[in-house]
Protein backbone atom coordinates (compact mmCIF):
# COMPACT_ATOMS: atom_id res chain seq x y z
CA UNK A 1 0.00 0.00 0.00
CA UNK A 2 1.32 3.43 -0.93
CA UNK A 3 0.17 6.88 0.29
CA UNK A 4 1.41 10.02 -1.51
CA UNK A 5 0.23 13.60 -2.00
CA UNK A 6 2.35 15.08 -4.81
CA UNK A 7 3.87 12.10 -6.60
CA UNK A 8 6.57 13.23 -9.03
CA UNK A 9 9.06 10.35 -8.75
CA UNK A 10 10.47 9.14 -12.05
CA UNK A 11 10.49 5.47 -13.05
CA UNK A 12 7.85 4.08 -10.69
CA UNK A 13 6.74 0.47 -11.09
CA UNK A 14 4.08 -0.11 -8.42
CA UNK A 15 1.87 -3.12 -7.67
CA UNK A 16 -0.91 -2.90 -5.09
CA UNK A 17 -3.15 -0.15 -3.72
CA UNK A 18 -2.07 3.47 -4.15
CA UNK A 19 -3.93 6.40 -2.58
CA UNK A 20 -2.61 9.75 -3.72
CA UNK A 21 -3.24 13.38 -4.50
CA UNK A 22 -1.68 14.12 -7.88
CA UNK A 23 0.43 11.66 -9.89
CA UNK A 24 2.74 13.47 -12.31
CA UNK A 25 5.45 10.87 -12.86
CA UNK A 26 7.54 11.11 -16.03
CA UNK A 27 7.58 7.30 -16.48
CA UNK A 28 5.46 5.03 -14.30
CA UNK A 29 3.37 1.86 -14.27
CA UNK A 30 0.62 1.34 -11.73
CA UNK A 31 -0.80 -2.17 -11.48
CA UNK A 32 -3.63 -2.78 -9.08
CA UNK A 33 -5.97 -0.19 -7.58
CA UNK A 34 -5.36 3.58 -7.53
CA UNK A 35 -7.42 6.36 -5.94
CA UNK A 36 -6.30 9.92 -6.66
CA UNK A 37 -7.28 13.50 -7.39
CA UNK A 38 -5.55 13.52 -10.77
CA UNK A 39 -3.21 11.36 -12.82
CA UNK A 40 -0.95 12.91 -15.45
CA UNK A 41 -1.03 16.50 -16.67
CA UNK A 42 -4.26 18.43 -17.01
CA UNK A 43 -5.91 18.58 -20.46
CA UNK A 44 -5.69 22.39 -20.24
CA UNK A 45 -1.90 22.03 -20.60
CA UNK A 46 -2.22 20.44 -24.03
CA UNK A 47 -1.43 16.84 -24.96
CA UNK A 48 -0.50 14.35 -22.27
CA UNK A 49 3.25 14.21 -21.63
CA UNK A 50 3.56 11.95 -18.58
CA UNK A 51 4.23 8.36 -19.69
CA UNK A 52 2.05 6.65 -17.10
CA UNK A 53 0.48 3.25 -17.73
CA UNK A 54 -2.43 1.96 -15.68
CA UNK A 55 -3.06 -1.77 -15.42
CA UNK A 56 -6.06 -2.47 -13.23
CA UNK A 57 -8.56 -0.06 -11.73
CA UNK A 58 -8.10 3.72 -11.46
CA UNK A 59 -10.44 6.24 -9.83
CA UNK A 60 -9.53 9.91 -10.39
CA UNK A 61 -11.61 12.73 -8.93
CA UNK A 62 -10.58 15.35 -11.53
CA UNK A 63 -8.98 13.68 -14.57
CA UNK A 64 -6.74 11.00 -16.04
CA UNK A 65 -4.50 12.27 -18.85
CA UNK A 66 -1.52 10.04 -19.64
CA UNK A 67 0.77 9.33 -22.59
CA UNK A 68 0.87 5.63 -21.67
CA UNK A 69 -1.88 3.03 -21.79
CA UNK A 70 -4.93 2.26 -19.71
CA UNK A 71 -5.54 -1.50 -19.45
CA UNK A 72 -8.54 -2.16 -17.26
CA UNK A 73 -11.10 0.27 -15.82
CA UNK A 74 -10.47 3.98 -15.33
CA UNK A 75 -12.87 6.62 -14.06
CA UNK A 76 -11.50 10.01 -15.11
CA UNK A 77 -13.75 12.32 -13.09
CA UNK A 78 -14.54 15.86 -14.21
CA UNK A 79 -12.32 16.02 -17.32
CA UNK A 80 -12.50 12.32 -18.16
CA UNK A 81 -9.85 9.95 -19.51
CA UNK A 82 -7.20 10.58 -22.14
CA UNK A 83 -4.49 8.12 -23.13
CA UNK A 84 -2.18 8.41 -26.15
Amino acid sequence: MRFVWDDSLEYVNFYGICIGGVHKNKVATYSGLTFNFGMGNRPLQGAAKDSISINGINFSLAMTSVAGTINGFSFGGFWGNEAN
